[in-house]
């Protein structure tokens, strides 16, 4: 204990010229801190634009995002690409009309690990007056059961097709666009489970739909249901749910080329 009481003092000394050092800094004075972002809150003249604050999602990992805008009364669509800024997304809506629109708002999110065939999808319908002195919408926020709603999107490096799938598992809505053609067959499934430890969760049910010979899909390639897991999405949102598994599996029945895709991800981490 001795030796204890002998240390205390000499480390007190290191810390005391430790101080001193870092005030003086060499003579020079302390760089100022670098000052808080300024983030936008207020609409600009001839743009709608999107604003990005400390609580939403992070700007930076945007990949892109786009708006469907439909006038009141008119059924002529308006799609518009936006274009990053400091702290927000924009586009240009100097010479539309002014008026009561719709506005379907869709922002494609790369995950942490930037995997290129795997991201979240962040989507919002509004009703806004469009005026010429601008509009001001807020990003998503990174929770689950928000004004924007969160997707899980798997797609491959060629984007021959893309499921969305709500992350929120009590949502039963899905949408599959098949761009080539080879892929006849489609297995997909959807699971939910209660974390019990790092490694280790408890199934509390899954659902599965299987499309062979390419007859679900329309004209245009999409297969877009909200019935298929109705029963399922209902009875997982009794559950104290916190980790769901997407598991997908495409096949080209001539061929026996296929594509398996297994994605898990946790709530309320959405990101």
């Amino acid at each position: 204990m001795l030796k204890n009481f002998k240390v205390l003092p000499l480390l007190a000394a290191v810390v005391g010229i430790l101080s001193a050092s870092c005030s003086k800094n060499n003579g020079k004075e302390e760089p100022a801190p670098e000052p808080a972002p300024e983030y936008p809150t207020a609409p600009v003249q001839g743009e709608l634009q999107v604003h990005f604050d400390a609580s939403t999602i992070e700007l930076a990992r945007v990949d892109s995002g786009y708006v469907v805008l439909q006038r009141e009364g008119n059924g002529l669509q308006y799609l518009k690409r936006f274009t990053k800024g400091n702290h927000l997304l924009r586009i240009d809506i100097d010479g539309m009309a002014e008026g009561q629109y719709s506005a379907s708002f869709v922002i494609d999110m790369k995950l942490k690990n930037d995997n290129k065939v795997i991201w979240r999808q962040f989507r919002v319908k509004k009703d806004l007056r469009l005026v010429q002195t601008g509009v001001a919408v807020k990003a998503p926020l990174n929770e689950l059961k928000k004004e924007w709603k969160p997707y899980v999107v798997l797609s491959d490096a060629t984007r021959s097709f893309q499921l969305t799938v709500p992350m929120d598992c009590s949502d039963p809505y899905f949408e599959f666009l098949r761009r080539d053609p080879k892929w006849d067959y489609v297995h997909f499934e959807r699971a939910a489970y209660k974390r019990t430890g790092p490694n280790s969760k408890t199934p509390l049910g899954a659902k599965s739909f299987e499309c062979a010979n390419g007859e679900c899909f329309d004209g245009n390639g999409f297969i877009i249901d909200s019935k298929i897991f109705e029963d399922w999405s209902g009875n997982i949102s009794a559950y104290p749910w916190d980790n769901a598994e997407i598991f997908l599996i495409l096949l080209n029945e001539d061929t026996g080329n296929d594509l398996t895709i297994l994605h898990s991800f946790d709530i309320p981490d959405v990101l």
